[in-house]
């Protein structure tokens, strides 16, 4: 029976700190064995339902035709919100809760063709846990459809026009010049991803944009890679969903600007036109003393080198006196400290004389 077993695409916000995906993955494995399960993400925000649909739904342009989506982020677990199967136009199966998490990925699909609440419990596993459907419903049922249980056979037909169904995040504008967006997601490397579309009217790759965050006002630049700027820029790119993403190279947004997810943020046009290489790292220098700040709210930490921009790399203050001495691997250079002087962001006591925020750290002299 299993020879011929679909594909099991399968997301969740469970993490890998627990034991909720192994166990998953293992009660496929014992009743559909010859399904391949591909991993899609289960280090997505918790309960952030918003987020996980966008991910399923961009991932069905990549899976293979046939493929049954296990999507698991249930904040209702063991409420009376309902567990769904659902048939695809084009054939894809999708499993997991009737919280909208599904719909925007089966409507890529193609529409509904066929959707059951899972109420035939012979394709549960027993005793049921009323906080980890995950488990004991999502998972069984999604490995017998992939070894070829029909839809129908699962539990009662549900209207399709009655599946709930989620706003997407999307921006709204601001003013004649700027969107509103909030913050979806932060990946591994520190990325803030945004709301907004990469297609966002009146934004053109090399423009100077403004960036309104909770905690100030910044300037950087609207690059089509990362490569049109230098190490440790703050700027805003695309990311592979075609969202807009606000980045530093080679650091970590998220910590050094102290965002998370659900910040609003807004962005506005500065300048239109494209600013030439040197514009753009004059105008990073000079915003190099918001970053210096930035960095002051980690006193007391030793924090990464891979999340600071280059001017927090090079300038901390005596609290925070980071990487007394940084590791072979990050070429041996050393970091002094200084007393902490007036405001960083209007004094230019805050930097020493002649630091060149411009140049790497092994090439900056204190």
């Amino acid at each position: 029976m299993d020879s011929g077993a679909r594909v099991i695409c399968f997301l969740t916000d469970f993490g890998l700190d627990d034991d909720y995906v192994g166990v998953c993955k293992g009660v496929i494995a014992g009743l559909a064995p010859a399904a391949n399960v591909i991993d899609l993400a289960h280090e997505l925000p918790g309960f952030g339902l918003e987020y996980g649909a966008e991910v399923l739904e961009h991932a069905t342009r990549y899976m293979p035709a046939g493929t049954v989506y296990l999507a698991v982020i249930d904040p209702g677990v063991g409420t009376s919100r309902r567990a769904l199967a659902l048939r695809s136009e084009s054939g894809a199966l999708l499993v997991g809760p009737d919280n909208g998490l599904l719909l925007p990925a089966v409507e890529a699909l193609g529409g509904v063709a066929e959707a059951v609440s899972l109420t035939d419990d012979r394709y549960h596993l027993h005793p049921v846990s009323s906080t980890f459907h995950g488990r004991d419903i999502f998972s069984p049922v999604a490995a017998r459809l992939a070894a070829g249980t029909p839809v129908s056979e699962l539990g009662e037909p549900v209207e399709p026009a009655s599946l709930v169904r989620l706003r997407m995040p999307g921006a709204e504008p601001e003013a004649a010049d700027g969107v509103r967006t909030r913050i979806l997601a932060v990946d591994r490397y520190g990325n803030v991803r945004l709301s907004a579309a990469q297609d966002t009217p009146g934004l053109a790759f090399g423009s100077l944009l403004r960036v309104e965050t909770p905690d100030g006002t910044l300037k950087c630049l609207y690059a089509e890679t990362f490569g049109e700027s230098a190490v440790g820029d703050l700027l805003v790119v695309p990311d592979s969903h075609n969202r807009l993403s606000l980045s530093i190279n080679q650091g970590n947004a998220a910590k050094a600007l102290g965002l998370k997810v659900g910040d609003p943020v807004s962005i506005s046009l500065l300048e239109s036109h494209p600013a030439s290489d040197e514009s753009r790292r004059t105008d990073q220098r000079r915003t190099g003393r918001r970053r210096i700040e930035n960095c002051r709210r980690y006193s007391g930490e030793r924090a990464p080198r891979s999340w600071l921009p280059g001017a927090c790399r090079a300038v901390p203050d005596r609290q925070m006196r980071l990487h007394r001495g940084l590791s072979a691997a990050d070429g041996g250079a050393k970091v002094a400290a200084w007393p902490r002087t007036p405001d960083p962001i209007s004094s230019r006591g805050a930097m020493p004389d002649g630091l060149d925020m411009s140049l790497p750290l092994t090439e900056r002299s204190l």
